[in-house]
């Protein structure tokens, strides 16, 4: 069975290191955790660090936290169906919306609970996700202002998520000046200018984000200490709060290539291979309903993988053999052993029975805590 080995220390420190990042930008910071789909062992280290607000974009996670009795300010950040409306009343602090028929339903229910309840509108700057377009910005405002059983708290809006635009002092500059022109035109004070994400931390870190912007939503960099890819680290972040363990199933030579008619495999994929001559190929019990397999990378270097299927994650284990040799001629040929972790580059290919370990990206950890076919694991130590 996989283990995903969390790191609570880790977690701890990049909240805090975030925290502190933001506070000294005059960004308030709302700590995303459905990367985690909500775990109260893991929430806990981020509100022990010193971040209060939580945003989420799964009620059943947001329900799961205030279960395990954690204290703060929950925001649903996707924005709800309109048939979850008495959900978001009885959970939620703070919901996101983009469309004004489910404000104003979110509004009529409130009311008759008497309650107010606080709602942002999401604005598209340019990455076609949620939002109202910037010039529908003053209508929806027009409308919200109108009803009563919410207050108007903030607008905000993402980039990234869908087609990979970034935030810059421009499209982040936008969503500044639709704020002030929502408070000039209808003398309506925004409690948030919620702009800045994961991506936006070296924008942060260079104290370019536009000051009418006053919000973050940051998850993945608290999570793996970078803010896009294993290339982009957080400085003074730690990289180590999640790793990937998976036994070793199968070790035989192979040729690299598939022998026969090719079509799509099980998820309606054309894969394509590369001629490397005979491979070593080694198959872990670890495949695409455990994780996201394109968001893993072995923490040996001499490891490589090569493609997986639900089940099975398949490496190229060949330099692995090749440098082992080159030190110690005469090596055994790869077979069963005891199992264990896996050893450091260089120590010869995994055996059977071995651990090989990964780092993770973002999506990997968000499928990999999601399935319960990965055992999660619990380091609560600063050093481990």
């Amino acid at each position: 069975m996989a283990r995903l080995v969390v790191r609570l220390g880790a977690i701890r420190h990049n909240a805090a290191l975030i925290g502190r990042m933001c506070a000294e930008r005059g960004l308030k910071l709302t700590a995303v955790t459905k990367g985690v789909c909500g775990d109260p062992r893991v929430v806990r280290e981020i509100v022990a660090a010193g971040v209060s607000s939580l945003g989420d974009s799964r009620l059943d996670n947001i329900r799961r936290m205030r279960r395990a009795g954690i204290q703060g300010e929950f925001h649903l950040i996707r924005m709800p169906a309109p048939q979850e409306i008495g959900q978001v009343l009885e959970l939620v602090d703070v919901s996101y919306h983009s469309e004004v028929e489910v404000v104003r339903r979110l509004a009529a229910a409130a009311a008759d609970r008497g309650l107010t309840h606080r709602v942002v509108l999401m604005v598209d700057v340019g990455d076609r996700r949620e939002g109202v377009m910037p010039e529908d910005v003053p209508a929806a405002v027009r409308d919200i202002l109108g009803l009563p059983g919410v207050t108007l708290w903030g607008l905000g809006m993402n980039v990234g998520c869908v087609s990979g635009v970034q935030p810059t002092p421009v499209n982040l500059g936008l969503l500044a000046e639709l704020a002030a022109d929502v408070e000039a035109r209808f003398g309506h004070r925004l409690a948030l200018v919620s702009g800045a994400s994961s991506l936006a931390v070296p924008l942060i870190a260079a104290g370019t984000v536009p000051p009418g912007v006053n919000h973050a939503r940051i998850g993945a960099a608290i999570l793996t200490g970078d803010y896009d890819t294993w290339t982009e680290p957080v400085p003074g972040a730690r990289h180590d709060g999640f790793e990937l363990r998976a036994p070793v199933i199968e070790v035989k030579r192979k040729p690299s290539l598939p022998a026969g008619e090719v079509g799509r495999d099980a998820f309606g994929r054309r894969p394509v291979f590369e001629d490397r001559g005979p491979m070593l190929r080694v198959i872990c019990a670890l495949g695409r309903q455990d994780t996201y397999v394109e968001g893993i990378q072995p923490l040996r270097g001499d490891l490589s993988v090569v493609a997986a299927s639900s089940d099975h994650l398949i490496l190229d284990a060949t330099r692995a053999e090749a440098t082992a040799r080159a030190a110690a001629p005469g090596v055994a040929a790869p077979g069963v052993a005891a199992a264990g972790a896996s050893g450091e580059a260089g120590g010869g290919p995994p055996r059977l029975g071995e651990e090989v370990a990964f780092r993770l990206l973002y999506g990997a950890i968000l499928l990999s805590m999601q399935s319960p076919a990965v055992e999660k694991v619990y380091v609560d130590t600063e050093e481990t």
